[in-house]
């Protein structure tokens, strides 16, 4: 999927101030999980939004979000306290936010809770969580399309001049990928199989601060990833952005 991060924002702006009556927004928080590389590209784009405040867990080997719930939690609970709002508008859908929302509501703060329309047969929400926002909304999938779009679609318009130029041109050097991503889940799961020797990973990283080059067994074990994360070989140009993320890991470590 492709994030247009001024389009949602607008839309998030605007539906603040439809769930809130008119009141003035503060800001938006947006949460995500950050590769062990830290921030992505993505990421990086989107804190400099305006109104836009980036707070970012931390993504396992899995490339599971650990970590952003509580942020949530934290943020929603502290700025009712503080009385710093009186409306919450929540894109999320997990019932661990719910005892958040009830101590929100505790302070005077209503809690508007939003959704995405297709996500599951079941819905984007749980239902305790709904049941205890204030109102509830559901964004249609005509109105996520206004910011999100899939990559695939993309795929099938950018190769199409491409190959026009270069008929001979496999499938895999038309894609258009999202690679630092894919790249950065490759380099964290390359960096928990060398802590699993305890002694590896600073060695490797004393080798690259050394200035040479990264060992051979640890790039196959990288490129490996990468292939697991791509499902197919990955190109050289790929591979290139991963031994450099690798690389600055190593150097941070």
């Amino acid at each position: 999927m492709a994030l247009d991060e001024t389009e949602i924002s607008k839309l998030l702006k605007d539906q603040a101030k439809m769930s809130s009556n008119g009141k003035e927004l503060l800001r938006i928080y947006w949460y995500d999980g950050a590769p062990a590389t830290g921030q992505s590209a993505e990421q990086a784009k989107f804190a400099q939004v305006d109104n836009v405040k980036l707070r970012l867990g931390q993504l396992n080997s899995a490339g599971q979000q650990k970590g952003v719930d509580s942020l949530i939690v934290i943020d929603l609970t502290e700025l009712a306290r503080n009385k710093a709002i009186t409306d919450a508008v929540v894109l999320a859908g997990d019932e661990d936010l719910r005892i958040a929302v009830q101590i929100a509501q505790n302070h005077g703060v209503r809690v508007h809770l939003l959704g995405i329309d297709g996500v599951s047969q079941r819905g984007s929400q749980s239902i305790s969580l709904q049941d205890e926002a204030d109102t509830v909304r559901v964004w249609s999938k005509s109105e996520v399309k206004n910011f999100m779009t899939v990559v695939d679609d993309q795929v099938k318009e950018a190769a199409k001049p491409v190959a026009e130029k270069k008929a001979a041109n496999s499938k895999a050097e038309t894609e258009i990928i999202d690679i630092q991503k894919l790249a950065a889940m490759a380099v964290n799961e390359a960096l928990t199989k060398l802590r699993a020797d305890p002694a590896k990973l600073p060695r490797v990283s004393k080798i690259v601060e050394d200035g040479k080059p990264i060992p051979g067994d640890v790039v196959k074990l990288l490129y490996a990833g990468l292939k697991t994360q791509l499902k197919r070989e990955p190109l050289k140009s790929e591979k290139d952005k991963a031994r450099e993320l690798l690389k600055t890991a190593l150097l941070r470590k």
